[in-house]
């Protein structure tokens, strides 16, 4: 059987400066448990003294965050005719 190993990045945007800061922080109320599954919140997650859970730094290092305005800064793929 061939191992593989594969290095992940993960494009992160948002319009606004305040969420991206907030998502790069990496923590979040307790409230997440509602709309995260328990098995992803024991995977991905810990939960801090301070009842907030923190993403696990391993992901938060995979993560590229920027802010963009999906009317604004339009990409255009090079690929593609016009």
């Amino acid at each position: 059987m061939l191992k593989q190993t594969f290095k992940i990045q993960i494009f992160a945007t948002d319009i606004g400066s305040r969420a991206i800061e907030q998502a790069r922080i990496g923590i979040y109320p307790i409230s997440i448990a509602a709309d995260i599954s328990s098995e992803r919140l024991g995977r991905f997650f810990t939960l801090g003294p301070d009842g907030k859970y923190r993403i696990q730094k391993s992901i938060r290092n995979m993560i590229i965050f920027s802010k963009h305005d999906l009317v604004k800064d339009v990409r255009r793929d090079p690929r593609r005719q016009t």
